[in-house]
């Protein structure tokens, strides 16, 4: 027995419905369609909540915002908005109900309004065009023209039209991703336009395919999803280096994304590696430095082989916190040396400073760079605030 819509919403629920009642209220149809119609038939709890309305989205979700509060995120050019009602509550899409029309093989669509029957037409596959229509106080009505309740229970991934994929070839990857996480196969008529994405993902944009690639990156059977792209060839479309590449040496044992990208770029040549930062959402900045990543994991490893502790947590400081999981998993013993860094490294502190050396007789200059070196080896040897100093000034007898 399903859950009623509220049960299977959760903290999605009260805001859900006080958006159907204002729908009803304007005289608007409204339903809920995607991932929560999915999960509810397969009894799954849910709350991505995506509602379309037959009407215009844009002034319905600012009318809901103006008399509901929280905030509101708009998007012109598709109609559509994102109203996030309030803290710890999830954001509900709000969606005009359209048609598209591609002007050309990869590129972005051309929409306008259109009814519920026209909306679920135009979608990627026949497991997303269902939809319940919803009204206030009754049971959600189901809607499902184009079969794909029964391709749920079948387990099977089956595209609403022959042009889907040159349409837009980044629904292929998307295929791959609701397989592996459904436990579905792909329908035969499907893995034949795969050659149709192949041919015009040259000419999709690195940020539509790397959003892809990260919502793959983010779950729990990203190494299936991804051999089912490489199998589909998608890989090799976008970078030919990339060809023989699979699931299991691109997912790793849990999902990151961030990581992903890290081994895709170490599966690229470094002259080739700066379009990668493309592939990340809204990540020039903060992953610009990946792209010289798998160098420096790879000076780092020697460091991580012995039982010096001072090596190994220099070692650690020069990589950011995603290298050092990759770190982590391509060598058992930088594994260890994380945890170690983890639970003790990173919270051992060097209690000698340039002044204190100065008081100590030592001279301005490479004499205190030396020096303060030296402590925060003792100090990573777990040293006390003494030893440290002795080691200090030990490191200018020595030098």
């Amino acid at each position: 027995m399903k859950a009623s819509l509220g049960e299977h919403l959760g903290l999605a629920a009260a805001p859900v419905e006080a958006v159907v009642a204002r729908a009803e209220a304007a005289g608007l149809p409204i339903f809920l369609v995607g991932g929560a119609v999915r999960d509810w038939l397969r009894g799954q709890p849910s709350q991505d909540a995506d509602l379309v309305v037959e009407g215009d989205a844009l002034p319905f979700a600012e009318a809901v915002q103006a008399e509901l509060g929280g905030a509101l995120r708009r998007s012109e050019a598709f109609r559509t908005a994102t109203w996030s009602p309030g803290p710890g509550l999830p954001p509900i899409d709000l969606v005009t109900a359209r048609r598209e029309r591609y002007p050309s093989p990869g590129a972005l669509p051309q929409i306008e309004p259109a009814d519920i029957g026209a909306d679920l037409a135009r979608r990627d596959f026949t497991i997303n065009a269902i939809a319940l229509r919803l009204r206030p106080g009754a049971e959600p009505a189901l809607l499902d023209p184009l079969g794909g309740a029964e391709d749920l229970q079948a387990g099977r991934i089956r595209a609403l039209h022959p042009r889907s994929f040159s349409d837009d070839p980044t629904r292929a990857f998307r295929a791959a991703r609701y397989a592996a996480r459904l436990g579905a196969h792909l329908d035969p008529a499907l893995l034949a336009q795969a050659a149709d994405a192949v041919a015009v993902l040259p000419q999709v944009s690195l940020q539509r395919v790397g959003h892809e690639l990260w919502l793959i990156g983010r779950e729990a059977v990203a190494a299936a999803a991804l051999d089912l792209v490489a199998q589909m060839g998608l890989l090799a479309a976008v970078e030919p280096d990339w060809r023989g590449l699979g699931g299991a040496s691109l997912a790793g044992p849990a999902p990151d994304p961030d990581l992903l990208f890290l081994r895709l770029a170490a599966q690229t040549p470094p002259g080739l590696r700066p379009a990668l930062v493309d592939l990340v959402p809204g990540g020039k900045k903060e992953h610009q430095r990946w792209l010289s990543g798998p160098e420096r994991v790879v000076e780092a490893l020697p460091a991580f082989a012995g039982e010096d502790r001072p090596a190994a947590a220099r070692a650690l400081l020069r990589l950011d916190p995603v290298e050092r999981r990759w770190a982590a998993e391509r060598d058992p013993r930088a594994h260890r040396w994380l945890a170690w860094w983890e639970t003790e490294g990173q919270h051992l502190r060097c209690e000698v400073d340039g002044a204190a050396l100065l008081a100590a007789g030592l001279p301005q200059g490479p004499a205190i760079r030396r020096g303060i070196e030296a402590a925060r080896d003792a100090a990573w040897r777990g040293a006390s605030a003494e030893d440290q100093l002795a080691a200090a000034l030990g490191a200018k007898a020595g030098a």
